[in-house]
């Protein structure tokens, strides 16, 4: 393990053990530091000599460590289950052995209460008093391996994430979960806490770090990417910024004031848009207010059965071909199906990581295609939910989707303003990312779910009749009169 000046980059020492270094900690006052090993040893550094002070042993390899606040203890977690907290200046236990089942996976001093949390792989976690080490909240169980764990700054919340991309917060005064849950796709390598509380970074083997609240679990930005798993983030000391560092050899630095701002603006202007979608017959309207969308006959302009609800915002909303089912995509992160003929939710919830801004069917009815926040277009079977190819990624938020009319290409449009086509039956990609021409950005802006063509640049008056009756809804007669 290597220090350096920051100042001047320069190799001030190098601290070694016998095996692999697992973690490291400094100090309060920055003028120690403790590293923890394979070899079953913890040792405590002088920061400005690198001499070392103390050595502790331990009965398996060292996993994880931390100072209290005031630095005069520290706290150790081992791969065979037990924890113990210890004095910094003599290297003597304080505590009794903490016992799990399994491997500790993070240990932590509350910086403003005298607790201290153990989570381990086993799925479960133990908050302790200290330093008498009784316990405060026996053993919760998560459901999954755990994988990282952090007190928020002012104690009162735990923000837990696992191996299959979950990420949770306990409550500490109320002793209960909070009612979220922010998902990744994968393990969640990494979790840090913004200085002031607020928010939280997860960082996961999906290639991402989402941002999120910690009191309700929305996402403040749309998830930051890499190119390969990324194992760390950190916000910076005044919460404007977030570091993230992953396995593409690539460290990333993230100005979030300007990605709130983007994603703000984006999602006013979708809430703003007046929603009014008409059946493939005309005989009914779907109209979307906030959270609800209505079915309206088109006759008596009544509005028929139940509102379809979502948790949050509607964004989008079509019918699908046959008129028999309604797709709507949410600010909640799912996308419903409803049998129009009852109004009842059909199958189950399609999900995203972020809120889906946009979905549709395929002209043949059989695929669903939704575009995310989360980076990604997802295709699925319309009839069962099923997820059919792996996500499809893009460098930005998927704004808009239109199939070929034969269903066997999709079309991806992201905020940043790049188009990719993609295969449905391998979701393989067929096209690089582009910059769209004029006329498949208009294909996009006005269309929902008919399906779109693309002719050559120089196109006949063929070609232009079919785009006008496409985006119109009617068709032309021999005189160019439109008919409904």
């Amino acid at each position: 393990m290597r220090i350096w000046n920051l100042d001047t980059g320069k190799l001030l020492y190098t601290l070694s053990h016998d095996d692999q270094i697992i973690s490291f900690n400094f100090n309060p006052e920055g003028n120690r530091i403790i590293t923890t090993s394979k070899d079953h040893l913890a040792c405590i550094w002088d920061c400005q000599t690198g001499d070392k002070l103390t050595t502790i042993k331990h009965s398996s390899a060292v996993t994880c460590v931390d100072f209290s606040s005031n630095g005069h203890w520290f706290a150790t977690g081992c791969e065979d289950g037990s924890a113990r907290i210890w004095e910094e200046s003599t290297g003597e236990p304080i505590s009794p052995v903490l016992l799990h089942s399994k491997k500790i996976i993070a240990i932590g001093f509350n910086s403003r209460f005298a607790e201290l949390f153990t989570a381990s792989e086993d799925g479960t976690f133990q908050i302790w008093s200290v330093p008498e080490c009784k316990i405060i909240q026996k053993a919760v169980q998560i459901g999954q391996p755990i994988t990282c764990a952090r007190f928020s700054p002012n104690g009162k919340y735990l923000v837990l994430a696992t191996k299959e991309g979950l990420c949770r917060v306990w409550d500490c005064q109320i002793h209960d979960w909070l009612n979220f849950a922010v998902r990744h796709a994968s393990n969640v390598y990494d979790l840090h806490v913004s200085p002031d509380g607020s928010w939280a970074a997860s960082a996961s083997e999906d290639n991402s770090v989402k941002i999120w609240e910690i009191k309700t679990g929305k996402f403040v930005t749309p998830p930051l990417r890499h190119n390969g798993s990324v194992y760390c983030s950190r916000f910076s000391p005044a919460g404007n910024a977030l570091l993230s560092a992953s396995q593409d050899g690539i460290v990333r630095l993230w100005e979030l004031s300007d990605l709130q701002k983007r994603i703000t603006q984006r999602m006013a202007v979708r809430s703003s848009k007046p929603k009014q979608i008409y059946s493939p017959d005309r005989r009914l309207i779907l109209k979307v207010e906030g959270n609800q969308a209505f079915i309206i006959d088109s006759a008596t302009n009544r509005t028929i059965l139940k509102p379809l609800t979502h948790h949050a915002a509607i964004l989008h909303a079509c019918f699908s071909p046959d008129g028999k089912m309604i797709l709507t995509t949410s600010a909640d992160r799912t996308a419903k199906r409803w049998e129009v003929i009852s109004g009842e939710q059909f199958g189950v919830e399609l999900r995203h990581g972020s809120e889906i801004v946009y979905g549709t069917y395929s002209p043949n009815g059989k695929f669903i295609a939704t575009g995310s926040g989360d980076n990604s277009a997802k295709l699925w079977d319309a009839l069962s939910g099923k997820l059919l190819v792996p996500p499809l990624f893009h460098a930005s938020s998927v704004e808009k989707i239109a199939f070929s009319p034969d269903s066997h290409c999709l079309l991806t449009l992201a905020i940043n303003g790049q188009v990719r086509i993609w295969e449905t039956d391998t979701g393989e990609s067929l096209t690089p990312s582009q910059y769209p021409t004029p006329w498949i950005r208009q294909v996009l802006e006005n269309m929902n779910s008919t399906g779109w063509d693309l002719p050559p640049d120089q196109r006949d008056l063929k070609n232009l009749e079919q785009l006008a009756m496409i985006l119109s809804g009617d068709r032309i007669d021999r005189q160019g009169a439109f008919i409904p």
